[in-house]
């Protein structure tokens, strides 16, 4: 048996009527939220044959409900957990719900709020009319053909977009006109870690580049989507190029060895921004380009990492049609697939959930763990004794700490997220039937195993 100390408190009991693909469960783990719908009345040609339902639809936050509406889309919390937004649809008007509150109604919304880091501020691309307008703060912009790509700054002080006006494309920082461009890629806008610098793609004449702080670097035949990336002091800048039929990616301004191909995305810099490492591949084999060097061969390569204190990384390679784990150049056994690579935070420990046929199981400090039908995400406690994580028998999941499973079952465990909290205390959402449980515990508590 168990005495680990945890406890269960009932937040919410879902509606019948719960359109599953809507839950959502809030960044700090502690709430739900999700969307429902009620048949209001139907319509039949005259023949009598069934032509098509209307619904009223609401939005339950917790056991809170918001409603009715005609349509409900993009529901979302802030990333503290604690605010949500979504679009509804009112008598073919569209508006931003935020908190329970309607804000003005439009023709479109393109989405519902983005909300910004300290979760304060929202904004959002509505149309009225013929015109689009960036809505930050329930402040309108001037109109535009097109607004796209609105990101706050990381500190929440700035806000910036894509947008149209007439045969241009420009982008708009904290509410001013910058440079106008033949094209602008809306999903390229990239702010500093520190709020200070400001980096896009555009085209013009024909032409791609990268703007850095207003500043257009030399233009190449391509870039990698996605792959524009500061370093955590905001002083390093990385991203992936095109040239010819080859791929390079350019680190401070440089560009490195020519390869048949990189890994779009696959760029990291080290916590203190002292390291870099890409994938890239000669067209035979996938490796690691680590500090420009490049490490052993294998059929493919994927998520790299480096430890939280930069010393050691980690990554999954592929060879012979099975998947392997190397950190620090010493590589697992083989296995069917790796996912949640984890260091913990003081960068002694690591773990992964490894892929074995049909089972899956945790493999912490090179130490396979019990195998399961199932293994949620990982997380390590904050002082680095811990390791956590739900795990599933027979369509029953439970919590699992440093490989002692709890005692309480459930049917669902929600997005599977276990937050630690100050003293290695947790939390995490789970449910039965239609149940949804705040879990607590203390992770010294697990002592024992399930019976």
């Amino acid at each position: 048996m168990s005495n680990q100390q945890t406890s269960e408190r009932a937040i919410a009991t879902l509606k019948p009527s719960w359109m599953r693909e809507s839950l959502r469960v809030s960044t700090d783990a502690k709430r739900v939220a999700y969307v429902t719908r009620v048949r209001r009345k139907w319509f039949r040609y005259r023949e009598g044959r069934l032509y098509f339902l209307v619904f009223n639809y609401f939005v339950a936050v917790n056991d809170r409900v918001e409603g009715p509406y005609d349509y409900v889309a993009d529901l979302k919390f802030s990333p503290n957990g604690q605010r949500v937004a979504f679009v509804a649809r009112l008598d073919k008007k569209y508006v931003a719900v935020v908190d329970g509150m309607k804000g003005k109604e439009y023709d479109d919304l393109s989405t519902a709020p983005n909300f910004s880091p300290d979760s304060r501020r929202e904004a959002y691309a509505a149309r009225a009319g013929g015109a689009w307008l960036a809505v930050v703060d329930g402040k309108e912009s001037r109109p535009y053909s097109a607004v796209n790509g609105l990101t706050f700054s990381p500190d929440s002080h700035r806000v910036a977009y894509a947008a149209k006006a007439g045969d241009k494309e420009l982008i708009v920082i904290d509410d001013k006109d910058e440079q106008h461009h033949d094209f602008v890629a809306d999903r390229s806008l990239t702010w500093s870690p520190d709020s200070q610098r400001f980096v896009y793609v555009a085209m013009d004449d024909g032409k791609q580049f990268v703007v850095v702080d207003g500043r257009p670097e030399q233009p190449v035949d391509g870039f990698g989507e996605g792959s524009l990336s500061f370093s955590p002091d905001s002083r390093r800048l990385a991203y992936e190029v095109q040239v010819g039929n080859k791929r390079a990616v350019v680190l401070d301004g440089k560009e490195g060895k020519r390869y048949h191909q990189t890994g779009v995305g696959s760029e990291q810099f080290s916590p203190n921004s002292e390291r870099f490492a890409y994938a890239a591949t000669d067209g035979t084999d996938w490796f690691a380009v680590v500090d420009g060097k490049e490490g052993m061969r294998y059929d493919g390569i994927a998520g790299l990492i480096f430890s939280p204190d930069s010393n050691r990384l980690a990554y999954i390679a592929q060879r012979g049609g099975r998947w392997i784990v190397v950190v620090d150049d010493q590589e697992s056994k083989p296995c069917d697939g790796f996912q949640y690579l984890s260091f913990s935070p003081d960068s002694q420990r690591f773990a992964f959930r490894a892929q074995l046929g049909k089972k899956q199981c945790v493999v912490v400090d090179e130490k396979e763990g019990r195998h399961y039908d199932g293994v949620d995400k990982l997380t390590f406690s904050p002082d680095s004794r811990y390791l956590a994580h739900f795990a599933g028998l027979g369509g029953k999941y439970f919590v699992v700490v440093n490989g002692i499973e709890g005692t309480q079952v459930f049917d669902t465990r929600m997005d599977g997220t276990i937050a630690f909290d100050a003293g290695n205390r947790f939390h995490c959402l789970a449910g039965r039937r239609f149940d949804i449980y705040l879990i607590e515990g203390t992770a010294a508590g697990f002592s024992g195993s399930r019976s």
